[in-house]
């Protein structure tokens, strides 16, 4: 085994030495996201949440929940080709989805934002209901399903659950 004494991140190989003598100011440098495993320089760490809704209140509504518990709302958007335009700008970590959008069905959105990129956790939050849409969003790739109005409480326990505490993300 010659790479025994090697750790690989990304694709850069560094000598273990290397690692206990920065492993004091590692911190500012790497951190380590525990709930996806992935390594992030500081600057781009803060995992950020895109939040797609028709309706500019129910947007606001999400988005102003999120940011008073402490996550970043790294986008706002109104339609499905504006949120896949924030979606490959911003590179969120997680996106809330209605599914009745002017332009484009939520579930379409989903399949082509999961297809790009499979890492990114969704939630789905809509005022319809049909027996079927459950099962379809967990199949499509939804972490979670949210009927509308969204309960502060509940939303906020499941993105914990899915990105960790907001603390826990800036340290």
């Amino acid at each position: 085994m010659p790479d025994a004494h090697l750790y690989r991140i990304y694709s850069f190989h560094l000598p273990i030495w290397f690692l206990k003598r920065i492993s004091r100011i590692a911190w500012h440098i790497f951190i380590i996201r525990k709930s996806k495993k992935q390594i992030r320089t500081f600057e781009t760490f803060m995992p950020g949440i895109l939040v797609v809704d028709g309706k500019p209140t129910h947007r606001d509504y999400l988005a102003d929940i999120l940011t008073n518990a402490g996550y970043q709302v790294t986008g706002k958007a109104s339609s499905g080709a504006e949120a896949i335009s924030l979606f490959h700008q911003n590179k969120p970590d997680l996106v809330t989805l209605d599914l009745i959008m002017p332009d484009m069905n939520g579930m379409d959105l989903l399949k082509v934002m999961k297809g790009t990129s499979p890492s990114v956790s969704f939630l789905i939050c809509t005022s319809i209901y049909h027996e079927m849409i459950p099962d379809l969003a967990k199949r499509t790739g939804a972490e979670a399903l949210f009927q509308k109005p969204v309960s502060a409480s509940n939303l906020l326990e499941t993105v914990s659950a899915i990105m960790g505490s907001p603390s826990l993300q800036t340290q």
